[in-house]
């Protein structure tokens, strides 16, 4: 970066401050066992959520808590063709 622009985000942050950051709380192992739970128990389901849907979903969250994942590591965004960079685009 140069340095005017870092002088120009430095001016922005003191007339304006930095965003507010909503704190998130990590998701411990008892909080991880009861949303588990949760999803093991077909009468507690949402409507419209299946039973595939909430073994998927129980899987992919003990997964995401054993391999340390984040939000956007374990998660994707639609494709869009005008973005994303297609075979014919190599």
């Amino acid at each position: 970066e140069s340095r005017v622009l870092k002088r120009v985000i430095r001016g922005i942050r003191r007339v304006y401050g930095d965003a507010e950051r909503k704190e998130r709380l990590p998701i411990t192992q008892p909080v991880l066992a009861q949303i588990i739970a949760s999803l093991s128990n077909p009468i507690s389901l949402p409507r419209g959520v299946s039973r595939e849907l909430a073994e998927t979903l129980r899987v992919a969250y003990a997964l995401a808590f054993a391999g340390f994942l984040r939000c956007g590591e374990i998660t994707y965004d639609p494709f869009d063709g005008a973005f994303n960079l297609k075979r014919r685009d190599i």
